[in-house]
């Protein structure tokens, strides 16, 4: 069985060919994408202006008690602002997989609420919980090794333990993303909850998709 391969090329190359087809729903999204993500930043900086001031007299006061009394409503009001932005980027982001997947969109309003958006909500929140599944027996495993390495073979192999577990925990947690990357697109196109599917499907193509996100961290940076 011949290993799938991926064609970076070919991937940038789809990208011009989708704004060819697609023109005015590309701007449309783009613009769109900005305006509500400054909308959000101004209502943020808005809404969050009195608590940050409250909290920045009272660290200038060096009260802890008054800190944390502070600390309280702006973060609650962090926490409800983050919640709303998450269900608005569902929108935006199954508007873009939607446009990428299956070529539709509408130019002016391109945003819906059906099966599609419920199932790349319901995908982003199993992600959370598996990544943060992995992330904590991730943790516990690297902390039991380097804790038992220390017992026995003391501070300096603690150390390069500590080390090479951290490096090996990062790449663990890069891997599991990696292999789960393509789960959300899919769960737009298909409609359905793909999880296996989409790892599975990445199984044999790991190293170029692992290559192509560093690539665009990289350059991101």
């Amino acid at each position: 069985m011949i290993a799938p391969k991926l064609d970076s090329g070919a991937a940038l190359g789809f990208f011009w060919e989708v704004f060819r087809a697609r023109p005015l729903v590309f701007i449309s999204l783009s613009v769109w994408w900005v305006a509500v993500f400054l909308v959000l930043g101004v209502t943020q900086v808005v809404m969050t202006s009195e608590e940050v001031a409250l909290l920045a007299a009272a660290e200038a006061s060096g009260d802890d008690a008054a800190v944390f009394q502070a600390m309280g409503p702006y973060l609650l009001k962090i926490l409800l602002f983050s919640s709303a932005s998450m269900v608005i980027s569902v929108f935006l982001e199954t508007a873009w997989l939607r446009l990428f997947m299956q070529g539709r969109g509408n130019p002016v309003f391109p945003f819906r609420l059906g099966a599609e958006e419920g199932y790349y909500l319901l995908t982003m929140l199993v992600l959370a919980v598996a990544y943060i599944f992995a992330y904590v027996i991730g943790g516990g495993l690297i902390f039991a090794i380097v804790f038992g390495l220390g017992a026995i073979g003391g501070e300096a192999l603690s150390v390069a333990a500590l080390v090479l577990g951290a490096i090996a925990f990062v790449f663990f947690l890069l891997a599991f993303l990696v292999r789960v990357s393509p789960a959300l697109a899919m769960a737009v196109n298909q409609r359905k909850f793909v999880f296996a599917r989409a790892w599975n499907g990445t199984r044999k193509m790991f190293w170029p998709l692992f290559g192509c996100y560093l690539l665009a961290v990289i350059i991101g940076l």
